[in-house]
Order: structure tokens, then sequence, then C-alpha cells
């Protein structure tokens, strides 16, 4: 606990790479087996949370949520399958966790030296500012019990960002072939600040898929970074499960 808080959640973070890449009996164990470290640490950070991720509260600056949700596939797994848990699982396994998935887990490489821009973000366990809850009231969670997040997608140029420099932009699917999943939106979960020129500065998203003919619910199928000029203005509020 003498640590600073950017070696905290490097700790974590090696912890749970190594955890995502131990050999389970079986893939459902992924959510159980975790559960007394994971209790600890929530209790150790005083913070709420689950899942494999962190939320701090609802101080915009504090970048805990945003960065805990920013895991990929590692390099070394070729895709990441959805794990079918047994009936007795008392709430559905969010597609934004890790632990929803099989596979080996890395984290985008954000710099504590930079300062970041962390964007409005609604989440199941703590009240966030939000422009359309005005109670700033936690997310409820869906029919059945599955938690979700609230946030703001937009639609991205997919084509330009296949085209550009890899220094540019990484965007990371959790299953290649979702690349070309119709009507992806990303959700910016925050950008560098700093002094970059119009449309440069690079931006940390979700990529998401919509899990209805509707659009009113969305899941995950990706993550990663892209220059600000890739992501169109216009915005949609979002419920991801």
């Amino acid at each position: 606990m003498s640590a600073t808080k950017g070696e905290r959640i490097l700790r974590y973070q090696d912890l749970y790479k190594r955890y995502s890449r131990l050999g389970l009996t079986a893939a459902s164990d992924r959510l159980y087996a975790i559960n007394g470290l994971q209790s600890r640490l929530l209790k150790a950070f005083d913070t709420e949370g689950g899942f494999g991720i962190f939320d701090e509260g609802p101080d915009p600056k504090r970048g805990h949520l945003r960065r805990s949700l920013l895991w990929h596939r590692g390099d070394d797994v070729a895709r990441m399958d959805r794990i079918t848990f047994p009936a007795r699982t008392s709430v559905a396994v969010p597609s934004w966790s890790w632990m929803a998935y099989t596979g080996g887990i890395n984290y985008l490489d954000l710099d504590f030296t930079q300062v970041h821009r962390w964007m409005d973000l609604r989440s199941p366990w703590t009240r966030h500012s939000w422009r359309h809850a005005p109670t700033s009231e936690p997310m409820p969670p869906l029919p059945g019990g599955a938690l979700a997040l609230g946030g703001v997608a937009q639609d991205f140029d997919l084509a330009s960002i296949v085209e550009a420099a890899k220094e540019e932009d990484n965007l990371i699917f959790d299953r290649p072939e979702e690349v070309h999943t119709a009507g992806l939106k990303c959700v910016v979960l925050g950008a560098k600040e700093g002094h970059v020129p119009r449309g440069a500065r690079r931006c940390f998203v979700l990529v998401i898929a919509p899990a209805d003919q509707l659009g009113k619910t969305w899941f995950r199928v990706g993550v990663g970074y892209l220059p600000e000029r890739y992501v169109r203005s216009e915005k949609t509020d979002v419920v991801i499960c």
C-alpha cells in the first residue's frame, strides 16, 4: 500500500495477466477462482468493482475505471472465445470483462507521465456524473441481472484505420473476424492531453457492436487507440452489456 497509484495499477494488471493464462480445470472457473483475491484488492484499494474492473467513484479525473476496461487479447492469443457459464452463475458476466472469455490478456500501455482526459461513463457500481441522468445513480442492471455500462458511442473510419501507419493507431479485436461486423461504433474512454496538431490527439476506445436489431444494447468486440480525426462527431447514448 506504500506504492504509488500508478505502481498499484501496474501490479494488479500484472496479476490479471498471469491469472488469465493459468490452466484452470474448466473455463468457467475463471470467474470464481479469483474471487477471494479480487475482494482483498477492492478492500485494499477502497474501491468498488468486480469482474476484474475497478471503479474509484465519480471524480472524472480518476481514471481507474477506464484503465481497467482497456484490456485486450494478448499477443500470444489468436482469439478469445466467450465462456459458457453454468446455470448456477448468479449474474451474467458482461462483455466488457475479460473474465467472460478464454485466453490471456494484456493492457493498453498508457503512459503515467502523460495527462489524460477521461470521458463520461456510467458504471454499475458507483454514482457518476451523467448528462442524461440528473440523479447520477449507478447504471441499473439489465433484465436477468446483467450489469451494464452507460456510454457515448461514435462512428469511426475503420477503412482509413486499416490503411494507416501502425504508430498512429492500434485496434485489437477479441476475435479477429469481428473487424467485419456491421454497425461497429467506438466509445472514447479517454484521450491524451497536450499540444498536438488538430485531429491528431490519441483517443483510447472500446469498440462495440449492436447486440440487438434495434441498437438498444451493445457488446464489446475490441479495444485500442486511434487519432481523433478518425472519430466522427455525432454521438449516441448506448448501454453496453
